[in-house]
């Protein structure tokens, strides 16, 4: 088995993870008949999906899902939200980065468009896009305190604009002060390309 020696040389080598990969394909008796070759190319391939993995947990703790459970598999296609799984998973398989799209989730209160709009958020931390989650009175209070300071403003505006994928919830639900914010982000002043937005209706009036 490796030394700590062993581990400095892999940790040099940014190969930890294969090391132990292989290490403990090394320690199963079923592995006795597999050439040395088939049992690095194992590790290497269980190594990518380990860092993968962790990708996608740092994709999603990041974007702030309130519900970072939510699963396009497990949403129930009730009448009141007039979604179909066809239409689901096309949107679960969007590449939101190469295709910039806007997507509208209109439906009655209590219909689970929240829950809809982070499973498709979800799935794009799958897909290893960038997702932040919002809802529309946060974003509005985000953008009247860094108005006043142009560097602040900018790097928000950046911020919001660099992920692949944003999603701004509750976005008819925000309160009166937040009416022209609303107005500027869905007339795309703010230049934000990729937007998933959820509301029980949209005046633009």
């Amino acid at each position: 088995m490796f030394t700590s020696v062993d581990y400095e040389k892999f940790r040099a080598l940014r190969i930890t993870q294969v090391a132990l990969q292989l290490e403990e394909l090394l320690k199963d008796d079923g592995n006795d008949l597999k050439t040395p070759e088939e049992l690095f190319l194992t590790a290497v391939d269980e190594a990518l999906e380990v860092r993968r993995s962790n990708r996608i947990d740092k994709l999603i703790g990041k974007a702030r899902f309130p519900i970072p459970h939510a699963s396009i598999e497990e949403i129930r296609y009730l009448p009141a939200r007039g979604v179909s799984s066809v239409r689901m998973q096309r949107y679960a398989a969007h590449d939101w980065r190469a295709d910039p799209t806007n997507l509208l989730l209109i439906s009655p209160t209590g219909a689970g468009k929240t829950y809809i709009a982070c499973a498709i958020g979800i799935a794009a931390c799958h897909a290893e896009h960038s997702v932040h989650y919002t809802r529309m009175d946060e974003l509005a209070l985000e953008l009247v305190i860094a108005r006043g300071d142009r560097i602040a403003h900018q790097n928000l505006l950046n911020k919001l604009s660099d992920v692949d994928l944003l999603i701004i919830d509750d976005l008819c639900e925000a309160s009166h002060k937040s009416s022209h914010v609303k107005q500027k982000i869905m007339r795309s002043s703010l230049g934000l390309a990729r937007r998933l937005c959820s509301g029980s209706e949209f005046n633009f009036a």
